[in-house]
C-alpha cells in the first residue's frame, strides 16, 4: 500500500465501519516482525471474531452475576485457575511479544468457559459465583484490557457492532 499507488487507507475510515478493537486484533494477530497483509475481509473477520468473543462473555457474566456484573471486582484472593491463565498470558507475552499466540489463548479460555457451562447441560450458579470461575473471568478482562481488544461492557460494544 502506498499513497501514491492510490491504494492507501487511513484508520480515521477504517473506524467508520469497523470497532477500534477489530483493527487492534487484526494488527495482534500477526508477528510485529512480519508485514500486514491487510484487506477489509481480514478486518471484517477480526470484527466477527469480536461480537462472538463478546457475545460469549456477556452471556457468561449473565450466569456469573446478572446485568450489573463486574469481573474484574469482589475478587479477594487469587485462585488456581486465574494464575494459570495470568502465567501463561504473560509468557506469550514474553515469547517475543507473541501476541498472535496471546489473542488465541485468550479466545479459547472464553470458548473452554462457555463450553463447561453447556456441558452441564443445568447451569449451576454455584460453579460461576465460586471466587475461581469470577477470578478466572477477571482475568479474562484483564488480558483483553491488555491488548485492547475486550470492551469493558461487553453490551455496549455489542449494542454498536454487533449485526442486528
Amino acid at each position: 500500500m502506498s499513497k501514491s499507488a492510490g491504494n492507501s487507507v487511513f484508520v480515521k475510515d477504517l473506524l467508520k465501519d469497523f470497532s477500534p478493537e477489530a483493527l487492534r486484533l487484526l494488527l495482534l494477530n500477526r508477528h510485529y516482525r512480519k508485514p500486514l497483509d491487510f484487506s477489509p475481509e481480514k478486518l471484517s473477520s477480526a470484527q466477527t471474531a469480536l461480537v462472538r468473543l463478546h457475545r460469549r462473555l456477556h452471556r457468561l457474566g449473565l450466569k456469573a452475576g446478572g446485568e450489573d456484573f463486574k469481573p474484574t471486582e469482589g475478587v479477594r484472593r487469587p485462585s488456581p485457575s486465574a494464575e494459570v491463565f495470568r502465567g501463561r498470558f504473560l509468557d506469550f507475552l514474553a515469547q517475543d511479544i507473541n501476541t498472535a499466540a496471546a489473542c488465541a489463548f485468550l479466545f479459547d479460555t472464553v470458548k473452554k468457559m462457555e463450553s463447561e457451562d453447556a456441558s452441564n447441560r443445568k447451569f449451576d450458579p454455584v460453579f460461576f459465583v465460586s471466587s475461581d470461575i469470577r477470578a478466572l473471568f477477571g482475568e479474562v478482562f484483564k488480558a483483553g484490557a491488555v491488548l485492547g481488544i475486550i470492551n469493558p461492557c461487553p453490551v455496549a460494544f455489542l449494542s454498536k457492532w454487533a449485526p442486528h
